[in-house]
């Protein structure tokens, strides 16, 4: 039988990634469907989409379908093999025609049940975003995107991919002509490159330390990775005490121990943050913050106004560092810190119950977004979003309509409408319509 044009555009698409091996599946995730497996569901797409798909003539139409398969793969539970092979169509529909959310939420999806590296192909749309998108509007919204993507490559140890994802964003900052972005791109850049060359060194280092444990000079690169440029200082003060470098050795040995006072560990993890390249001081300023914070309430005159000036020159800080377990004497337990914007709520902290997924069909007062690993959590007719991994805050919005299938909120500082569906998915009003951007789920 002779297919239509439609039909077998759709073939097509699903046939391009038949081609990735079937491999072992890793526990908890399914393996990738073998070409046999996809071949079949391409079919069974082509007929159940072939209505639409002829009817899609623009390029708005056949990203609304792509939209519609993505669903449709949410739904689909029973049919591993359909639901990738949606999964995949989807995202190169979306890449055809510059819709880069899309195109990243089938990867998320992808990524969440079945044994692939997601990455791969959130770098496939990432590099197909930077060819296609001609518009400075477009092309800025999608460095700030891809710029996200390159922060949490890092939280996932994929260094190279976000050395890759923040040259991308810097690209597309450039073409789109916003100054601000560009130089919060450019910075990202050299972060993300710095990161990288670290890696390698720390690798090195870690390679010696299996060998030799307490080699001192392999202990205080690995050290300096974990505290200066993951910010992991549970694993790297026990390496820099052990360390080569004397300056360092002393104070991680005096904070472990607990051999000082909460000033003096500030004044000196902020004197070394000094002598340390631009690119990591803030991380140590911010670990002598922490010190500064359970220090200042206590001080008085000028060492009091020292501290202060120092911790309004900080971002919000997250308190639960797992290094600091010292008590805090009572006068300290709400402590006030000078020129705090009043927009900007510091980071509550967490509590050790963790919010847990319920029924999808419900809409609570806590959302996580799975796209971008950021959680919204509603306060009175607020909602503060902040980033999974250091708790810091990243957006907030005025709730300004809801009814049980929609929540409606005011972006305060992109001055934009987002809406959160009782499914999960988010969308963003552009130009009068609404655009899918994430995927999530709420919680409880």
């Amino acid at each position: 039988m002779k297919l239509s044009a439609a039909v077998s555009t759709i073939i097509l698409l699903g046939g391009l990634f038949s081609q990735i091996p079937c491999r072992a599946a890793q526990p908890g995730r399914l393996p990738v469907p073998t070409a046999e497996q996809q071949a079949e569901s391409t079919e069974i797409i082509a007929e159940a989409f072939r209505a639409q798909y002829e009817e899609a003539k623009t390029s708005e139409d056949k990203l609304a379908l792509a939209q519609q398969m993505l669903l449709l793969a949410m739904d689909t539970k029973d049919d591993p093999s359909g639901r990738f092979t949606l999964c995949r169509i989807a995202k190169d529909v979306a890449m055809q025609h510059g819709d880069l959310p899309v195109a990243l939420n089938a990867a998320t999806l992808v990524g969440k049940y079945y044994d692939i590296d997601p990455w791969a192909w959130r770098t496939d749309a990432v590099e197909s975003a930077v060819d296609k998108l001609k518009l400075s509007r477009d092309q800025k919204e999608a460095s700030e995107i891809v710029l996200q993507l390159s922060q949490l490559a890092i939280g996932d140890d994929r260094y190279d991919v976000a050395n890759e994802l923040a040259a991308a964003a810097l690209k597309l900052a450039n073409s789109g002509g916003d100054k601000t972005q560009i130089e919060t791109c450019t910075q990202q850049a050299k972060r993300s490159a710095a990161i990288l060359d670290g890696f390698k060194q720390a690798k090195s280092a870690e390679e010696t330390l299996r060998s030799n444990p307490s080699d001192p000079a392999a202990s205080a690169v690995l050290g300096k990775f974990y505290c200066f440029v993951l910010g992991d200082w549970h694993r790297g003060l026990k390496l820099l005490a052990q360390g080569s470098e004397p300056d360092l050795q002393d104070i991680a040995k005096k904070e472990l121990e607990k051999m000082a006072e909460p000033l003096e560990l500030g004044d000196a993890w902020w004197e070394i943050a000094e002598s340390q390249d631009s690119l990591v001081q803030e991380q140590i300023k911010m670990h002598a913050g922490l010190y500064y914070h359970h220090a200042v309430a206590s001080l008085s005159g000028l060492t009091q106004a020292k501290v202060r000036a120092r911790l309004s020159s900080l971002p919000p800080i997250k308190f639960d560092d797992p290094v600091l377990k010292m008590p805090a004497a009572p006068a300290l337990a709400k402590p006030v810190v000078a020129n705090t914007s009043p927009t900007t709520p510091s980071p509550a902290k967490p509590t050790d119950s963790k919010p847990v997924p319920i029924n999808p069909s419900r809409i609570t007062d806590i959302w996580h977004n799975d796209t971008y690993r950021t959680t919204m959590t509603r306060q009175g007719k607020s909602w503060i979003e902040r980033n999974d991994d250091d708790k810091k805050v990243r957006l907030t919005y005025n709730e300004v309509e809801r009814d049980e299938v929609w929540v409606v909120l005011y972006c305060i500082e992109r001055k934009n409408r987002m809406r959160l569906h009782k499914t999960g998915r988010a969308e963003l009003e552009k130009n009068g319509q609404w655009a899918w951007v994430a995927m999530g789920h709420w919680l409880k």
